[in-house]
């Protein structure tokens, strides 16, 4: 993505690349201001140990929003990896595998880079937590982390970068993140990340101004990024009911 150029509301899907001189196997946004919003990244993956770094490489001042980032299999970099400057705000990460290392997120940044109103879950890691920079709470928090939802290049990078997400079945890290045990989405299984009425996810976000004049991933009015100053968590807004009856009296 070249400088202040912006991809939306696309697919991005079923691209594969190999070798140490590429970045992002989906998405790489490397020059200022770049933009990804409002889009699908899934089935992309990586062969061998490159320099891929994940599905979605951000860095330099670029921002990924409101994208559903799934079922990308990576081996150097996670789903996303985000670099200097850059911010990952309202989306959705699930059910990514990475060979080494956190599936989700790898955050590659001195605490300069912002992770906000996302949510983690079902990303999973094929190896066991190592040792980052001696930080033994980082550690202990991989260990615990069953998802293998995240790794940074130093913990307390991560804790001040990331902030108000969501960590499903694993340990939260950053201010205002949490965690539990159950995101409660529509249909997991059938790829549904819409969250129903009773999910902890509904109206956890953080609000910001231009929220208000802006829709989720679907693009649609009916779907406005606020409701009324409230956010919820991840590339959604707005909830579908569970299944049930409707009386009419008359």
């Amino acid at each position: 993505c070249r400088e202040g150029g912006v991809v939306e509301d696309c697919v991005i899907s079923n691209n594969v690349i190999s070798g140490n001189t590429m970045i992002g196997a989906g998405v790489a946004i490397t020059t200022p201001n770049g933009r990804l919003t409002r889009s699908l990244v899934c089935a992309n993956g990586e062969t061998g140990q490159g320099k891929a770094n994940g599905a979605v490489y951000v860095q330099q001042g670029g921002l990924v929003d409101d994208c559903l980032v799934m079922s990308n299999s990576t081996t150097s970099g996670a789903a996303i990896t985000i670099g200097s400057s850059a911010t990952v705000a309202n989306c959705t990460v699930v059910g990514n595998f990475r060979s080494s290392g956190g599936a989700g997120l790898y955050y590659n940044a001195e605490g300069s880079a912002v992770v906000e109103n996302c949510v983690f879950a079902g990303n999973v890691s094929g190896s066991e937590p190592g040792s980052f920079g001696g930080y033994p709470e980082w550690n202990a928090r991989l260990e615990r982390n069953t998802s293998g939802a995240i790794t940074a290049n130093a913990y307390p990078s991560l804790t001040n970068g990331v902030k108000n997400c969501v960590f499903v079945q694993c340990v939260p890290v950053g201010e205002g993140s949490f965690t539990c045990e159950d995101a409660k989405f529509v249909d997991e299984a059938a790829g549904d990340y819409r969250i129903t009425l009773d999910s902890p996810l509904r109206f956890k976000g953080l609000y910001e101004d231009w929220m208000a004049s802006a829709t989720d991933i679907r693009r649609d009015p009916e779907f406005p990024r606020s409701v009324d100053g409230k956010v919820d968590m991840g590339c959604y807004q707005g909830c579908v009911p569970e299944p049930g009856f409707m009386l009419l009296f008359r």
